[in-house]
């Protein structure tokens, strides 16, 4: 794995966190330019053709995630190297899995029938909404660990492995959240 534009401190903190990745990605570099994401803030950016991970700045100084019930914190920084690394795991997981995966919550793409389905809107700040294509069963609501896993499966996926491998189980309750756990667990 190689650095670019980090301080010497910065890249000992990344290679802290991915202990057990240290060979996922090729390059990670500061990307001034995710700074300013019109859409929503963006912490990392990950190209799986390439396996450059870019981070934006602030990455090392946002918020950590807090889960109410457990107290436990996730850093802004775990959580965006290990939710890129689990874009990875999802890839991998193949058609298959990723079925098993979206039956849990009920996903499907644009369905016919949307009573009992819900999707995710999201306020852009020109005024419009990016409005999620893919649909949940509204009885999930409570078992996403924060509003982005909302977006997609695949966010889903992602948001899920990483609260659920660092512990942060609060979100997880219900009987979905714990078939979340037990798919995760699995792996």
């Amino acid at each position: 794995m190689q650095f670019k534009n980090l301080t010497e401190q910065q890249e000992e903190q990344i290679k802290e966190i991915l202990k057990k990745y240290s060979n996922f990605f090729s390059l990670v570099t500061l990307a001034p330019e995710l700074v300013d994401n019109e859409k929503y803030k963006t912490f990392g950016k990950y190209n799986t053709s390439n396996g450059e991970l870019k981070l934006n700045p602030k990455v090392f100084s946002a918020n950590d995630f807090e889960d109410e019930r457990t107290k436990k914190r996730l850093p802004m920084l775990d959580y965006v190297l290990l939710h890129e690394v689990a874009h990875d795991i999802w890839k991998n997981l193949g058609e298959e899995g990723q079925q098993q995966w979206m039956q849990i919550s009920g996903w499907e793409l644009n369905p016919i029938f949307k009573e009992g389905k819900k999707n995710l809107v999201i306020p852009q700040s020109d005024g419009k909404q990016e409005v999620s294509n893919w649909y949940y069963d509204q009885q999930a609501e409570e078992s996403f660990p924060r509003w982005y896993a909302k977006k997609t499966p695949k966010e889903d996926f992602c948001d899920s492995w990483v609260f659920i491998k660092r512990g942060l189980i609060g979100r997880f309750d219900s009987d979905i959240g714990k078939a979340k756990i037990n798919f995760i667990e699995q792996l």
